[in-house]
């Protein structure tokens, strides 16, 4: 899920530097992915 929110995030990124809206969405989704992740990847901690 979080590879996914990365790479949506990134698209949406793309495209809103044409468009001038949604950065903030996109910038939000690409930064959640990524703190999923990492939270993924540290062994021991299962908070979701």
């Amino acid at each position: 899920m979080g590879i996914l929110a990365i790479i949506l995030g990134a698209i949406g990124l793309g495209r809103a530097q044409h468009v001038d809206t949604g950065r903030g969405m996109a910038t939000a989704g690409l930064v959640l992915g990524i703190l999923t992740v990492i939270w993924k990847l540290i062994p021991g901690l299962n908070l979701i």
